[in-house]
């Protein structure tokens, strides 16, 4: 539930919407309230704590007999959430839900004396303080706001909204997909930032940014599986960072990172110039940074690495990526240094930007990521598909000063290495048309110059 105070009224229905008068009690209590002139406001917030907590107790009743109300996972709270700058508030609870009927029952109408007792208490003593106890706490909002919209589901049913500007008469209409607590606040905060907005625009947004990667997990879903229409799971998962955010802010990503190690040509080093981060070597780290399509555009953007290891050695750790427009990328490097007796994994890197957005917005954010550091080679480990029963062969073949790795894998094929890659020639691979359960030997046995192969 959100509540505003002075924010635009401006309200525009779309076809599903249904509008209501208050009943002749309602508006009488709703007319005492809004003009009401009693100092202790802040029950308001009492009431409607209340009123969540009684729909906790209600579902944590009836899911005694029914377990479906409330999973495992699920956890029963009340959250509240302010925003200053925008006069609202939104109070979240996963209580049991109400009905469209519900809500217009419980929120529009009185099904009980309560309130001509409570007019009748109110005139006699003027204490808003009693409101609690004739049951209709929930106006006491109107105390403090001009605007106050509920949106519920029950666990069994649909989703709703409700929603009132003061003295005016209230909104109902069926809710979407996207009407769970957590939605709901977020859609709140949406409304905040845009309060002349209209609900078909606050829903768009919310599509718009929704986060897809629900269908990277589930594929066949983004065209029902075969069946008929698309994004049988929605649009996707709520994103109110971006949806706030995407009119303002960029939004730059890791899309990937490696390491250029430097050449070295010196044996008694642990250098071997390959693409492989090994203990002892030195290289370049290249970040490739993305801003994520939909955002706007980067401009000014700096970046600094850093590391908690303390093995590992920084030797440059700024870089400048300029300007990055949305949906493009831009590559940039740092340098680093592995000590030799560093612990084999991934070792942790924090990076942090600055830049600037539209209208001089200032953007920061950090991004952690690694880079493993092993005793692989390019190349290898190689998975020969097959199983080795026979040592390999390591040999320099060609005369050309580096070793090449000759294997006999079980099925009987004979296959030569080099630079970490698998020879292909008119020789090699070689079948033996057997299995091979011995290891190969290597000589020159009819002493023509040339090695062989036993």
């Amino acid at each position: 539930m959100t509540t505003e105070e002075n924010t635009p009224t401006k309200t525009i229905v779309d076809d599903s919407t249904t509008l209501h008068k208050f009943d002749a009690d309602i508006t009488q209590l709703m007319s005492l309230i809004i003009n009401s002139v009693y100092s202790d406001k802040e029950i308001f917030i009492r009431e409607l704590i209340s009123n969540s907590s009684d729909a906790l107790d209600k579902i944590r009743y009836l899911s005694i007999t029914d377990q479906n109300l409330v999973s495992e996972q699920s956890e029963l709270h009340i959250k509240i959430q302010t925003d200053e700058d925008r006069n609202v508030i939104i109070i979240e609870d996963t209580g049991i839900g109400m009905s469209k009927e519900e809500l217009i029952f419980n929120l529009g109408t009185i099904a009980r004396s309560g309130t001509k007792q409570f007019i009748k208490t109110l005139s006699a003593q003027d204490d808003y303080s009693l409101i609690g106890q004739f049951g209709i706490g929930f106006y006491s909002v109107f105390l403090v706001c001009d605007k106050v919209e509920v949106r519920t589901k029950q666990a069994s049913g649909s989703e709703h909204i409700w929603t009132s500007l003061s003295g005016t008469g209230y909104e109902s209409w069926d809710g979407s997909s996207m009407a769970s607590p957590n939605a709901a606040s977020a859609i709140g905060l949406l409304s905040a930032y845009h309060p002349d907005w209209d609900n078909v625009q606050l829903r768009n947004r919310i599509e718009e940014s929704a986060d897809r990667r629900i269908y990277e997990v589930n594929p066949d879903y983004e065209s029902c599986n075969g069946n008929s229409g698309v994004d049988c799971l929605g649009k996707g998962m709520v994103d109110i960072y971006k949806a706030i955010g995407m009119d303002f802010s960029p939004n730059l990503l890791i899309e990937s990172s490696y390491v250029d190690i430097d050449s070295d040509n010196d044996p008694e080093t642990l250098m071997d110039s390959d693409s492989i981060l090994n203990p002892g070597e030195t290289g370049s780290l290249y970040v490739n940074l993305q801003n994520e399509i939909g955002w706007v555009d980067a401009t000014s953007v700096n970046t600094t690495l850093t590391s908690d290891n303390d093995l590992v050695t920084i030797l440059e750790n700024d870089a400048s990526y300029g300007n990055i427009s949305n949906g493009s990328n831009a590559l940039e490097s740092f340098r680093i240094s592995v000590d030799p007796m560093i612990d084999l994994g991934d070792i942790d890197f924090t990076l942090f930007l600055s830049g600037f957005g539209d209208d001089g917005y200032v953007y920061f954010s950090e991004i952690d990521f690694s880079i493993e550091v092993s005793l692989s080679q390019e190349g290898f480990p190689y998975d020969t598909n097959s199983e080795l029963r026979a040592a390999p062969v390591v040999i320099d073949l060609d005369n050309d000063n580096d070793n090449e790795i000759i294997m006999a894998d079980y099925f009987g094929m004979v296959r030569l290495f080099k630079d970490g890659q698998e020879v292909e020639s008119d020789v090699f691979p070689y079948d033996t048309g057997d299995q091979i359960w011995g290891s190969i030997s290597s000589a020159d046995v009819d002493l023509d110059g040339l090695v062989d192969l036993l």
